[in-house]
């Protein structure tokens, strides 16, 4: 007999639920698959209820060849047998455990694999269809912390598809010399693969392949981003979600030049920078191509900044400044936590590097001289300025929570809304009319590392992935610690309501309530204050003045404009695009009508169970973001200042 959730739950007991699984096969023309049907039984008061058809660690790719581009997997087997796909595929190369979860998934360049899992296989109504790409730093993370029971209770149950991808990551997946050698944004050129494979493969899952919504977090949102610039994918899908992140997030120059690849030449494979700029790169080859995986990845546990997309090649053949008059003006839901940096702020205090007495002037003057090296000869002016913003002019040194606060403001605006900012107005200017933007403010977002001092309500980078995908792991933890009430419930029912509501119909309200950014005049936002979010009017507009306005003033377009190409012609995108879209090597296959899915009868149970601990626990299953990694060395440096 199943629990009650809520009572239960807020009562700090143990709650179980039941697992039914059950094997389903259906024919495709790339052959046939076993997944399996999972059901959770009926009752709504069940932290997971409902059923779908699941299959994991679908190879949408042939294993794909070190440095080379990838290849679409047009058979899955070479004698016609059924493919089994009830597990995960293994996670992308990445440096430390970021992915390791209860469920042990080993690491393998072979990783190439995305997941699927539909309200039925059988249905011969098309379903919508949200594909979602995992964030960071383009670096850490992998499809299996996005598991199917949060995401069938809270996005299947709604009536759609949803799809999950992983792709080469680190130095694996965006080291690059910009040749053929070593192409650029390999992990992206896996992406748009996977994205290829759901509009040609989706239909026989029960999806529909023009109804395509893709979404990411961070470095997932940056991502999904670069695709409305790229005139490889941007047609791959009709709508998109960039939750945290946009291109410009993880974008080479958009916050100075960094050379991650030539400097990892030189770390890795003792290449000088006089040979990786002139082309001597026979020794870097042999290097690159036979180290072992876990070397190429292993020193980004000291990595500032993440890796980033270049600008050059045929994905992204410009900088999105430039490539921005090209994007189709599709439905856009965009938007970010109120305190991003917020995060880095609790993995320092959590790992007991930083304390609050540690948050001076100083402090704020450091993080600018270590973090902001592409403001140059600006660097002193612009840190006055953020000074007087951010903490007040006349503030006192060692107010160390006004310190703490500033900072956290200044690095949120500087990594993340500002570039919202430009990746929306740059659509406005294209007269886009499609899109709704949103904030969260709600102060008890459940996933938090640590309990910054003085700054409870601070609503950190993530805060929202717990919600969307109603993960167990966040959720326990919070019962543990008896941190978690009504409204965290009730949140997650609302995002999972409002992105599938995107998803289906193009709007997040089914009424007027959430109206979309005016092309004129202050942005129109919703504010997620909780379960019942409230509308205002001027996002972020003091970090839209600062960091796009006063900052150009003063520096110049800092955002990758120093980027030394003409500008690509319309003509020469358009040519990109339908090369791309003629080189299909499997095939269209969209109006397949061959064997039903079938299911076996053969049935496992499995119950599970939250159980509230008696310590409280504050781990967190989300991966780094571009910018966490970057604490890492700063991290470094202040153990030294401060220990």
């Amino acid at each position: 007999m199943r629990s009650s959730i809520l009572v239960p739950l807020l009562a700090g007991l143990s709650l179980a639920w039941e697992e039914v699984s059950t094997d389903v096969e259906v024919d495709t023309p790339r052959g046939r698959l076993r997944g399996r049907h999972v059901d959770f039984g009926s009752n709504r008061s069940d932290f997971y209820y409902g059923e779908a058809d699941i299959f994991l660690g679908i190879p949408y790719v042939l294993p794909p060849e070190r440095y080379k581009k990838p290849v679409p997997n047009c058979q899955y087997t070479d004698n016609g047998d059924t493919l089994v796909v009830q597990e995960y595929g293994p996670s992308c190369y990445q440096a430390g455990d970021s992915c390791m979860s209860d469920q042990i998934i080993p690491m393998s360049e072979d990783c190439l694999t995305l997941n699927v899992f539909t309200p039925d296989v059988y249905s011969l109504y098309k379903y919508p269809v949200m594909v979602y790409i995992h964030g960071g730093a383009l670096m850490y993370g992998c499809a299996h912390k996005f598991p199917y029971d949060g995401a069938i209770v809270n996005l299947v149950n709604r009536g759609v598809v949803v799809v999950t991808l992983q792709y080469r990551l680190s130095a694996l997946g965006f080291f690059t010399t910009m040749t053929d050698e070593f192409p650029a944004n390999l992990g992206m050129l896996d992406q748009v693969e996977a994205l290829k494979w759901v509009k040609d493969q989706i239909s026989h899952f029960g999806g529909d392949p023009y109804r395509i919504t893709i979404f990411g977090q961070s470095a997932g949102g940056a991502s999904v981003s670069a695709h409305t610039y790229s005139p490889l994918s941007q047609d791959l899908f009709q709508q998109a979600i960039m939750q945290s992140g946009v291109a410009l997030t993880t974008f080479e120059g958009s916050l100075g030049y960094d050379d991650l690849s030539k400097h990892r030449a030189q770390e890795l494979c003792k290449v000088s920078a006089h040979d990786f700029d002139n082309g001597k790169w026979d020794k870097m080859t042999e290097c690159m191509n036979t180290l072992d995986p876990k070397d190429l990845v292993k020193l980004d546990t000291i990595n500032i900044i993440g890796w980033k997309l270049s600008a050059g090649d045929d994905f992204m053949p410009d900088i999105p400044n430039h490539l921005a008059k090209f994007r189709n003006n599709i439905p856009v839901l965009i938007g970010s936590m109120k305190d991003e940096w917020a995060y880095y702020d609790m993995q320092l205090m959590e790992l007991g590097i930083t304390q609050l007495d540690n948050y001076t002037r100083g402090l704020f003057e450091f993080e600018v001289d270590v973090l902001g090296g592409f403001l140059a000869e600006r660097k002193e002016d612009m840190t006055k300025i953020f000074e007087a913003v951010y903490a007040g002019v006349g503030a006192p040194d060692d107010d160390h929570n006004l310190w703490m606060r500033a900072g956290c403001a200044a690095l949120t605006s500087a990594g993340f809304t500002s570039f919202i900012q430009r990746d929306f107005q740059d659509y406005l200017a294209n007269g886009n009319t499609r899109m709704w933007l949103y904030e969260m403010t709600y102060p008890k977002a459940i996933g938090r590392l640590y309990d910054l001092p003085g700054f409870p309500e601070a609503v950190f980078h993530t805060a929202d992935l717990a919600y969307v995908w109603k993960r167990k792991k966040e959720f326990n933890d919070a019962i543990a610690s008896g941190y978690i009430n009504q409204d965290d419930y009730d949140l997650s029912d609302w995002f999972g309501e409002t992105w599938t509501n995107f998803a289906k119909y193009g709007q997040p309200y089914m009424n007027d309530d959430w109206p979309t950014i005016p092309l004129t005049g202050p942005e129109t936002y919703m504010e997620i204050t909780g379960p019942k979010p409230i509308l205002n009017k001027g996002y972020m507009t003091t970090d839209n003045i600062v960091w796009n306005q006063v900052l150009v003033a003063l520096h110049g377009d800092f955002f990758p404009a120093q980027f030394n190409s003409t500008w690509i012609s319309k003509d020469d995108f358009d040519r990109i695009k339908s090369s791309a879209a003629s080189n299909d090597l499997c095939g269209g296959n969209n109006d397949y009508t061959g064997e039903p899915a079938t299911r076996t009868t053969r049935t496992t149970t499995t119950s599970t169970t939250i159980i509230a601990s008696t310590q409280p626990s504050f781990t967190t299953t989300t991966s780094p973001s571009s910018l966490i990694s970057g604490w890492h060395s700063l991290a470094l440096i202040l153990l030294s200042l401060f220990r």
